[in-house]
């Protein structure tokens, strides 16, 4: 299915290219060639636009009265140039036009949907097993089998193990019908199918394009230490998120919900305790406090430490003496004396929007003493750009200016994506 979807996309792209071609007349092709071009007489044989350039011969060309061999591979040249700068402006997006190969590819991701029944761990387990498949020679003869200790090793056999239990995971899909109002659904959750899509083709979305060249080359190249993470599987966007978060050192991080903001932090937490820096703060709201220790209990082998109610005070001694993962809440961050963490994590971060506040001020302490920051916010900046050149101010002074938070919200996104990654 995943072929055939990379197919059905190239066609699509390809009828889009076709598409804008047609449109496009014929003097557009000076913009793609420097050399001398006439279009005086092409009408006559028919030869509107781009497109017709490139279904019309070079001899059929010559034809018309001031037009050379010479002239005529110029204009076809150009045309060529114009049809790969259309189809190298690829997409995934499927669009609204209904054409044939649009349609053949709805079609085929409403048939994956009924078979789409893995979560992203066992996608990802999935994928690790059929990688190894993938290695083993396909002639026959003898094998010599190493045995490892490591946890590369450990993970292969909990995937072996878990495929032996599971092995219709590893059959080919069964093939499924589909009603033909598949394009009208896809009209009505056109999100759902672009989903469907990028979990088909393993598309992700990492988010930073606003960013300099250098910062993308940083956090690209960083290898992320995954040593103190359990039963995670990063997505590739959320991967980095993480290293974001570690090369520009304090940052906002702006995700939708859902897309994993908190396992985004605590893969930070997991890098920065395995090279050395082991004290990590999460401050957050009492109602979340136990999502988070659920979360960091069961994604990292990191020591979680509760500091809510009347153990408070004996959780975080034990957290400044040990080191992990301490939970404070945002009232408990107000009234607690506690050593510089080396990482400030802070959800629901638009409860520090009032630099006034008692509590924001206690925030703010703690992320001035830290050497790296997460704030956590699913508000979009758009929604409130005063605010968000607040945070700003928190994790990176040096991006404010005056008036800034009268900028237009475009225009401050780009501003500060040093500091801010939202997908």
């Amino acid at each position: 299915m995943r072929r055939e979807a990379e197919r059905l996309l190239d066609a699509l792209t390809a009828e889009r290219a076709d598409l804008l071609l047609r449109q496009l007349p014929v003097d557009a092709l000076k913009t793609a060639t420097n050399e001398r071009l006439r279009f005086t007489g092409l009408d006559t044989i028919g030869v509107h636009t781009v497109a017709d350039v490139l279904a019309t011969p070079t001899g059929r060309l010559t034809q018309v009265q001031g037009i050379g061999a010479t002239t005529a591979r110029r204009l076809r040249a150009a045309a060529e140039t114009l049809r790969q700068e259309a189809v190298g402006t690829h997409t995934t997006g499927i669009g609204d036009t209904p054409t044939a190969s649009a349609m053949a590819l709805v079609r085929l991701l409403a048939q994956f949907d009924q078979i789409n029944t893995l979560d992203e761990i066992q996608r990802a387990r999935r994928r690790r097993i059929l990688g190894w498949a993938e290695k083993v020679p396909a002639t026959g003869g003898l094998w010599d089998v190493l045995v490892g200790e490591g946890p590369e090793w450990r993970a292969y056999l909990d995937d072996i193990a878990w495929a032996d239990v599971h092995p219709e995971v590893l059959a080919p899909a069964r093939p499924v019908t589909v009603s033909g109002e598949s394009w009208a659904d896809y009209l009505t959750r056109p999100a759902h199918y672009q989903a469907l899509l990028s979990t088909l083709l393993d598309l992700e979305v990492e988010g930073g394009d606003d960013l300099a060249a250098d910062i993308l080359e940083r956090i690209r190249s960083l290898r992320l230490d995954t040593t103190h993470l359990t039963d995670l599987h990063l997505r590739g966007y959320q991967s980095f998120g993480a290293r974001f978060t570690l090369v520009q050192e304090k940052v906002i991080l702006g995700d939708d919900m859902g897309l994993g903001k908190t396992v985004q932090a605590l893969a930070a937490a997991a890098h920065l305790h395995a090279t050395g820096r082991q004290h990590t703060l999460v401050v957050c709201p009492a109602s979340v406090l136990t999502n988070w220790e659920r979360e960091a209990r069961r994604f990292t082998d990191l020591p979680v430490y509760r500091a809510h109610g009347s153990e408070r005070v004996e959780a975080v001694r034990a957290w400044e003496s040990d080191g992990g993962i301490c939970l404070l809440t945002y009232d408990g961050a107000r009234t607690t004396e506690l050593r510089a963490p080396d990482f400030v994590i802070v959800d629901e971060a638009h409860f520090i929007k009032n630099p006034a506040t008692g509590r924001t001020r206690a925030v703010r302490a703690l992320i001035d003493g830290a050497s790296h920051v997460l704030l956590l916010s699913g508000t979009p900046l758009e929604n409130r750009v005063s605010e968000f050149a607040t945070l700003v101010s928190f994790v990176a002074p040096e991006l404010i200016s005056t008036g800034m938070s009268e900028m237009a919200a475009a225009d401050f996104r780009k501003r500060i994506a040093p500091a801010y990654l939202r997908r």
